[in-house]
């Protein structure tokens, strides 16, 4: 199953060392690379029916009431609570659940942080053939939390993700494929890659394949092409794209120079900047390689 796409919970929504994590609402910042993608977060009305179904044995409910504990929708946000039932829905089997419940031991929200336990729980996630877990076990490899670090073994469990058409895995894959980390070096096969997840909105690759279009590495040199992907990242609250494209109108790279229209972009990266890193799930810096160019 495909779970989600862990937004960062401190609401930087980016990642460790940087990279992204998979859970259901945030991204891990300190650690690894994991996600959330919060499918179906309960309303306040709703919430006491989905308890009364976990506590009846409803793994779903179970699953449910934990996420709406995990991030304060229709109840008070309460770790310790997201945990209890989180686990108890990947102790029945929910792979959702699984790599969720993964994440918060990555982070030790609501219980004690062991890299051990999140890569057992991954694992389990991704047995299940769950794309975020699929990822986040993939993450773990590539820094080596609770596990030996392992660039081929990271490489194969973001190709299976992937597979899922999973956005921030197809990221993760271009930046592998970009530096040759487990496998050969491939400019233009990570071109193609963040094409992917470039499409699928991914801000983080629409800026990377930007820069490659803007350099002439992997795709032929196109500054036009550049700038339409450089913009679409900008404008999904990207500073680092926003700055870039202040620096595009500023000197004049591929348009006309426009200070008006470089200062505004400028104000904006400034802006955003000031509030902290981006919530978009897979502004994931992999290797702090954003926006430095490929």
């Amino acid at each position: 199953m495909q779970a989600s796409t862990f937004r960062r919970r401190c609401r930087a929504g980016s990642a460790l060392l940087m990279v992204v994590f998979a859970v259901f609402k945030v991204s891990v910042a300190q650690v690894a690379d994991v996600h959330i993608d919060a499918t179906a977060q309960p309303s306040r009305t709703s919430f006491e029916k989905l308890l009364s179904r976990a506590r009846a044995g409803d793994v779903d409910g179970a699953f449910q009431v934990g996420l709406a504990y995990q991030s304060g929708e229709g109840v008070a946000r309460d770790d310790t609570q997201a945990a209890y039932w989180l686990q108890i829905a990947a102790d029945r089997g929910n792979d959702n659940a699984q790599s969720e419940l993964g994440v918060l031991y990555t982070l030790g929200q609501g219980v004690p942080a062991d890299q051990k336990t999140a890569v057992k729980w991954f694992r389990r996630a991704a047995a299940a053939d769950n794309a975020a877990g699929e990822y986040n076990l993939g993450s773990m490899y590539l820094h080596g939390y609770g596990v030996k670090q392992d660039g081929g073994e990271a490489l194969h469990w973001y190709e299976k993700s992937a597979a899922h058409s999973y956005a921030v895995a197809e990221y993760a894959l271009g930046y592998m494929h970009l530096k040759g980390v487990g496998c050969k070096a491939d400019a233009a096969l990570a071109a193609e890659l963040y094409r992917k997840a470039a499409k699928h909105g991914v801000a983080a690759a629409q800026l990377n394949l930007a820069t490659m279009y803007f350099y002439g590495r992997g795709v032929a040199k196109d500054y036009a092409e550049g700038l339409s992907w450089m913009r679409k990242a900008a404008d999904q609250g990207l500073a680092e794209a926003q700055e870039n494209l202040g620096r595009i109108y500023a000197n004049g790279y591929g348009v006309a120079k426009d200070q008006a229209e470089a200062e505004h972009w400028f104000e904006l990266a400034k802006a955003g900047k000031k509030a902290g890193p981006s919530t978009e799930p897979a502004l994931a810096a992999i290797a702090g390689m954003i926006g430095n160019g490929p």
